[in-house]
């Protein structure tokens, strides 16, 4: 569900940068105002078909259709850590330069203890092909 509303968002955010309204963009890839307000909505993911016709419309590599952003709430992050839990997880796949402006941050201040990286393992797949678009949807590849 989290994917769904994700590229939902993703999708109203483009299309609202290339000036098009909900009705004109459904219309131009042939499918129903209704099915399209799911789809922007979280509620519904369009067909593979239907995900190429969107970027042709918009004029736009389908990968930047799964460009999401990051947001940081930082009253969900202070609840996370302020619970009793040994072990939070705050945040996954952070980009490594990140992490080193974390780690540098740490020895700053000099904190060396409470907070643990957990570094894992990238794997790179070959750009513009379906396995590449359907793993980063996915945002896990076992």
């Amino acid at each position: 569900m989290e994917m769904k509303r994700k590229f939902g968002n993703r999708l109203r955010e483009l299309r609202i940068q290339k000036g098009y309204t909900q009705e004109k963009l459904s219309e131009s890839i042939g499918i129903q105002p209704e099915n399209y307000s799911r789809i922007e909505n979280g509620l519904a993911f369009p067909k593979p078909e239907n995900i190429e016709k969107i970027s042709n419309v918009l004029n736009i590599e389908i990968a930047e259709l799964f460009l999401f952003k990051q947001t940081n709430n930082y009253d969900e992050i202070l609840k996370k850590v302020s619970n009793n839990s040994q072990v939070e997880t705050i945040i996954k796949k952070v980009e490594q330069e990140k992490v080193d402006q974390l780690k540098q941050w740490m020895e700053e201040n000099k904190i060396s203890a409470g907070i643990n990286i957990d570094e894992d393992t990238k794997r790179y797949y070959p750009y513009n092909n379906l396995a590449s678009y359907v793993i980063g949807f996915c945002n896990n590849d076992n």
